[in-house]
Parts: structure tokens; sequence; C-alpha cells
């Protein structure tokens, strides 16, 4: 399964032009960096406890991250051994301003995206990402409508954060037949999940809640 951040843009981009789905415009990039440090939990690279609090596990597994992971950590490594998920979200903020390119130009490189320009508004050609290969996107999201029909006890925590993550951008609409079902099971992750919780918050903030 391809790494949080990574299917999470891909739920949030139209197929056919490879531009943002209106209603994940300003919660994106708050719910692609709460993907990262999500994967990085997964992947037993940094603890978070139920207080809103994370640090940087203190006997990691060997690992071989992608590029926008390994510079993630690097970011927070360079931060204070102890910080609260919402502060590690404003370092990811600053460190990676351009955090949908970096996603989209990886997933080009591995021929899921394509390469496209599109006109907005007589502005200089922008660069858009329309998908290339439909597989990878087709399987998450036949995983995550498994997952919402499942037991909640055979919830994996991968699944369960996606789906917690994809509601947060306002994408349940987008992937599920049964959206106050896929609500439901995001706040019922949101209640466990120290950086589903902070990743709502900032989107709230952002939306003027």
């Amino acid at each position: 399964m391809l790494p949080l951040p990574e299917a999470l843009l891909l739920f949030a981009l139209h197929d056919d032009t490879g531009t943002v789905v209106s209603s994940a415009f300003l919660a994106l990039d708050h719910t692609l960096r709460g993907a990262i440090l999500a994967e990085l939990r997964l992947r037993g690279l940094v603890q978070t406890r139920a207080d809103g609090m994370m640090r940087l596990h203190p006997s990691p597994p060997e690992a071989r991250l992608e590029p926008l992971l390994a510079r993630s950590l690097a970011l927070l490594r360079a931060e204070d051994a102890e910080l609260s998920v919402a502060d590690a979200l404003t370092v990811l903020e600053r460190g990676l301003p351009d955090l949908r390119e970096l996603i989209s130009t990886e997933l080009a490189r591995r021929g899921i995206l394509g390469e496209s320009t599109i006109s907005r508004m007589g502005l200089p050609d922008d660069v858009a990402h329309p998908s290339a290969n439909h597989e990878p996107e087709a399987a998450l999201r036949r995983a995550t409508s498994e997952a919402i029909d499942s037991d909640r006890d055979s919830l994996t925590p991968r699944l369960g954060t996606l789906i917690g993550l994809t509601v947060a951008a306002h994408l349940e609409e987008e992937l599920f037949e049964d959206v106050d079902k896929a609500k439901g099971l995001a706040d019922w992750v949101a209640e466990q999940d120290a950086v589903l919780r902070a990743s709502r918050e900032a989107v709230e903030r952002v939306e003027g809640w």
C-alpha cells in the first residue's frame, strides 16, 4: 500500500485534470502533514501520546525512507526531544512549503501520475498531475470501502488513519457511498489518535471555525 501522504493526495486529485477537488482545497495541506506524521509513527519512528505530545522513537527500527519522509524526519530531529503534535505539524509547514508538489513529483516519477499544464485566469501555465495509472488509487479505494463496512475490531491502524484523514480533508463524499458511516468511523479513530485530532483542529482553524 502507498504511504499515507501519497494515498491522500491521490484521493484529492481529479483523475482527468490533476487539480485538487474543491472541497479539499483548504484542508489538504494540513491533512498531508498529518499523513506524514502518521506514516512516521506507523513505521516506528515517532511516538505519540493521548495528551497530544510526541517524540522521536528512542529505539527506532532501521528503515530506508522515501525522500519526503527522510526530509520530514530530519526537520523533526532538529526540534526539541518532545513537542506537541500541533507544533510538529507547524515544523513541517515551515520546512515543506511545496509539499503537494513534492508528493506529486514523486508519484509522477513512478508513473502513477502524469504531468500537464493548465492556465488559470490568464496567469502563466501551471503544472497539474492527472492520473496515469489508476490501479494504485483504485486498490486504495477498495481497501477503504471494505474497511468502512467491516468490524472496527478488524480495522488496521493504517486504514483507520487514512479514512480519518480522508474525512478531515472533506473527501468522504468523493470516496464513500455511506458518508455518515465514514464520518462515524473517522470520529472513532480521532478519539484515539492525537495526529488525526491535531490535523482536524488545524483544518478547523484555517477554515475559520
